[in-house]
């Protein structure tokens, strides 16, 4: 088709999941059973990456989830070796009672901190349910099994609740070690109790395991009725006072709020569904922003102590597409905005990015003694690119002391590539809806951007079908125009979306309305910037980062469309798992 021929050089998802591959390759220690990295400093003499206690379930975890989500994205075999590595690292960490257990750990008596982690079984849980839902591995199973049933035994039951009074085990008891800068590790900071819900429930959608929906449940009220508590009936955080935390680890609580709401959603229950949309627009009150930006804690301090964590950015992103998926259908402007600005800002794209700090802060590099087993030295900055520091500003992707590579946020960016791309259309038999306006292609259409440049979008059908496509919230409805092959073409309005009842295979429906153009302010965190928007895209802060500054796309503020010479990879029918 003459179409497929000027694809516009617009977002494509995939590129960003090719880098984030070279992240996933590059970091684990082969030297050590492919253990990943958690952490990484490149203000040192040599710069390197370190390993930490996070190194076990919790990132190993992400990255066997991350390695498979990024391969149905980006469709090729490379770093299967490390993959498989990775995946038999995690399953390393398993002992007899089911659960994942960390290693040796330097300067940490295991005693007083704990080895069995809460929130490593959810992350682990994570990179099983996604193995399992791609591959269907019976081995697999088993696994999940085991830890279905030791979480089960390490559980405290309440009437029809169930919670975990703490974050940390050792020998079969409960610890509540005091734990670097984070103060207590006590239920209140970590949500616990609701890290192994959402995989729980993904696993008893495919395979309808009523077991693991029963203690799902068990622990989605325990969320709300234990002694600490996590959710108000307004949808607020509940805020508890000492022995336990003064502030919220954002990132717990969210990955938490993502279980109560795939629960309720799975099932039916409208009054929970409720909570978890009141507790998402709290969260973006209080603790995010319109284009994605999400602070680690909150409450917040001071503007040094304002930064982001990914992780948190693509949980809020996780909630919108859930909300959105319940038929809350505006909640895909969310998507679309975090997606089109700070998840893609805050990836480390080339070895380039490093010299404005290693120039500006080339005073506080220090030379240390090159520690094997502890660190590893070789080529780091580039193998960095791809990965995100998982800090950051507004307007600077570094923040002082957050110079290297996050080992939990990268992959975790990485799931927000995916959710995005793997929710840009929605198929159901003889209908497709087109959700977000990103470039996107399947065995059934395919969908070309182009925006931010102008405000249109072509759809190519591959097979016949109803097309709905959906319009942002910015646009007056008067204003939008759709033409099949050309021609003007008649259509009906459903909520946000147009629909034109019978497209034919071949045929190109293109769908055009003004951008919006302007400036708006916007408090983040303890600060205030302007944003000049386009569209859905920010295209300039104010003000502007010193040193890695962001959003630095002045070439997106023109209406010439650049186009690429490679057509867009076509995702498999399979594609979406979450």
């Amino acid at each position: 088709m003459q179409a497929r021929e000027r694809i516009p050089d617009t977002l494509d998802l995939t590129d960003r999941a090719k880098l984030t591959q070279h992240y996933f390759i590059n970091n684990p220690d082969p030297s050590q059973n492919y253990r990943p990295h958690f952490g990484g400093n490149i203000l040192a003499a040599p710069p390197y990456y370190s390993h930490s206690e996070w190194d076990f379930g919790d990132v190993s975890g992400r990255f066997v989830e991350g390695f498979i989500l990024n391969r149905i994205m980006v469709g090729d075999g490379e770093g299967m070796d490390v993959e498989k590595g990775v995946r038999d690292f995690m399953l390393s960490l398993f002992r007899e009672d089911g659960l994942s257990y960390r290693g040796y750990i330097k300067g940490l008596d295991p005693a007083k901190v704990g080895d069995m982690y809460l929130w490593d079984q959810g992350r682990v849980l994570y990179g099983l349910v996604t193995w399992f839902l791609k591959e269907e591995d019976a081995r697999i199973e088993k696994y999940i099994q085991g830890m279905l049933e030791g979480l089960k035994k390490v559980t405290l039951y309440e009437d029809d609740y169930a919670y975990f009074p703490y974050e940390a085990m050792y020998e079969g008891k409960y610890v509540q070690p005091r734990y670097n800068y984070w103060g207590d590790m006590s239920q209140s900071l970590w949500a616990a109790t609701g890290q192994p819900i959402e995989p729980l429930v993904r696993y008893y959608e495919a395979k309808g395991n009523e077991e693991a929906l029963d203690f799902a449940g068990k622990l989605v009220r325990g969320l709300l009725k234990a002694p600490i508590h996590f959710f108000e009936p307004s949808g607020a955080f509940s805020l508890h006072k000492e022995p336990f935390h003064f502030a919220f680890h954002v990132h717990s609580h969210t990955a938490a709020l993502i279980g109560l709401l795939r629960y309720a959603i799975v099932t039916g229950d409208e009054e929970l569904i409720g909570l978890g949309q009141r507790a998402y627009d709290w969260i973006k009150k209080h603790s995010s922003t319109s284009f994605g930006w999400t602070c680690e804690h909150y409450p917040y301090t001071t503007l040094q102590r304002d930064h982001q964590e990914v992780c948190c950015m693509t949980d809020v992103l996780n909630l919108a597409v859930l909300l959105a998926e319940a038929g809350y259908e505006h909640y895909w402007n969310d998507v679309e905005r975090i997606s089109r600005n700070h998840l893609v800002e805050s990836q480390i794209t080339s070895t380039e990015i490093y010299e404005p700090i290693l120039v500006t802060f080339k005073h506080e590099i220090r030379k240390i003694q090159p520690e094997q087993g502890w660190h590893s030295y070789d080529n780091i900055l580039e193998r960095m690119v791809g990965a995100t520091p998982g800090s950051g500003s507004a307007n600077e992707l570094f923040t002082t002391g957050g110079f290297g590579a996050s080992g939990c946020c990268s992959p975790h960016m990485n799931k927000g590539f995916y959710l995005t791309w793997s929710h840009i259309i929605t198929r159901k038999p003889g209908r497709i809806r087109v959700n977000l306006s990103l470039n996107f292609n399947s065995p059934w259409v395919e969908v070309h951007s182009f925006r931010p440049y102008q405000g249109k979008v072509e759809v190519i059908l591959k097979k016949e079908a109803a097309l709905s496509v959906r319009i942002p919230d910015w646009v007056d409805k008067w204003d939008v125009k759709v033409s099949v092959n050309g021609e003007e073409a008649p259509f009906k309005w459903e909520g946000d979306y147009v629909r034109l009842e019978k497209v034919h295979k071949g045929q190109k429906v293109t769908v055009e309305y003004p951008l919006r153009k302007e400036w708006i302010r916007e408090d983040v965190g303890t600060a205030s910037f302007d944003f000049r928007w386009r569209g859905d895209t920010v295209i300039e802060i104010k003000p502007k980062g010193r040193i890695v500054p962001l959003y630095d796309r002045a070439h997106m503020d023109c209406d010439e469309i650049p186009f690429r010479d490679q057509p867009l990879r076509c995702a498999p029918e399979d594609f979406h798992l979450w």
